[in-house]
């Protein structure tokens, strides 16, 4: 009885044991570390800045080719050889187009024994009229006889001018079933095939274009070419100076060009329906980036500047309700401001409400902040202040 107790209570006791320790570990499991500080976002940030910038007047242009050349025969013949790859650039005088031209050289040689033929009849009349006035000098031919000497000769060399025009006709036609290239430039794809029929009627072989330099023409209102009269008055420059204005492009994805156009030709009318001019500016095309019939946009830079807000174009964020930049106050809080820009340039772009001079702006690390947190800012620079 005695040793039945003994055991019931060692075995109280060790259970006891246990549940100590489990309530031990479970406690030290339980325990939480120490709250550590999570450090600031760091983000990169420009001073909205009044600066004086030049207004910009912008017109939708489109590019044209200063030389435009549709390829057609000029003469009839089944097409033998075409001698390029379509879309290549070509040089002057590169044969592009071969007709067949066997009846073109029989033409020339039946033209040429014409000519030598009449060469022959010149040369027999200018002997009987030599002969014929030695005799009438002897009174041995009557003047009758004299006289139509005179006209077989004339006669005989009008027949020899004749025959030449002839020839060169016909040359000209054998000539013309070879087609060179007249300009430098990149020809586009092949109407006809070799083996067809081609005639002077048809439609164009081919184009080719010269794609360095290209005009842009654009129509501008009144006021902007009195800008044009204005700059070219100032510097003394006539209608054969008109380069020396630069004007800029910007290309249809909105990058700009990188080559200054220069003005090289005002039209001499307003368009009374439009009340417009035609101005064209010729550009730089040496990566031939432009092709003819681009729609492109044209800036001309007015004499005036006015004071304007600008900031780094990449602060500028958009979402459905529209644009918006990240602002960081005094105490380094983020928030965002609603804006309304306009016009964007050498990297800058103008606002027009929602900022004021001063006013800190994120352009690096948007992603990694949101309304409301603290943040550590550095100074970024602002574009260099030369341009528009």
């Amino acid at each position: 009885m005695i040793k039945t107790q003994h055991t019931h209570r060692h075995k109280h006791g060790s259970v006891s044991l246990l549940l100590a320790i489990s309530f031990l570990l479970l406690a030290a499991c339980g325990q939480e570390p120490a709250p550590q500080e999570i450090p600031a976002p760091g983000v990169m940030v420009a001073k909205a800045t009044t600066r004086q910038v030049e207004e910009i007047s912008e017109f939708i242009g489109r590019t044209e080719a200063i030389n435009d050349v549709k390829l057609r025969a000029r003469v009839q013949g089944y097409l033998l050889e075409r001698n390029f790859v379509e879309g290549e650039n070509v040089e002057v005088g590169k044969i592009l187009f071969k007709i067949e031209s066997d009846t073109y050289k029989a033409e020339v040689a039946a033209a040429q024994g014409d000519v030598e033929r009449a060469q022959a009849e010149v040369a027999r009349t200018e002997d009987d009229l030599k002969r014929f006035e030695k005799l009438y000098k002897t009174q041995n031919v009557s003047e009758r006889d004299i006289n139509k000497a005179r006209n077989d000769k004339l006669q005989a060399e009008a027949n020899l001018t004749s025959s030449e025009a002839k020839l060169q006709r016909a040359q000209t036609d054998l000539d013309n079933t070879v087609i060179r290239a007249p300009i430098k430039g990149r020809i586009g794809r092949s109407i006809a095939s070799v083996g067809s029929l081609i005639d002077p009627g048809g439609d164009p072989l081919a184009r080719l274009v010269e794609l360095d330099p290209m005009y842009v023409s654009i129509s501008v209102s009144e006021s902007v070419l009195l800008i044009i009269k204005k700059k070219q008055l100032e510097a003394g420059l006539n209608e054969d100076q008109l380069p020396r204005i630069e004007v800029h492009l910007k290309l249809p994805n909105n990058d700009m060009y990188a080559k200054t156009g220069k003005v090289v030709f005002v039209d001499n009318v307003v368009d009374p329906n439009t009340a417009t001019v035609l101005v064209r500016a010729r550009f730089p095309n040496p990566d031939e980036l432009l092709i003819p019939g681009m729609f492109v946009r044209v800036l001309i830079g007015r004499e005036a500047k006015t004071e304007a807000l600008m900031i780094p174009e990449q602060a500028i964020q958009e979402d459905q309700a529209g644009k918006f930049v990240m602002i960081v106050d005094s105490e380094n809080i983020v928030d965002v401001r609603r804006v309304k820009i306009g016009r964007a340039a050498n990297g800058r772009v103008k606002i027009i409400d929602g900022l004021q001079d001063g006013e800190s702006v994120v352009v690096e690390g948007v992603q990694k902040i949101r309304p409301g947190v603290m943040v550590t800012t550095t100074e970024a620079p602002l574009p260099s202040s030369n341009g528009n």
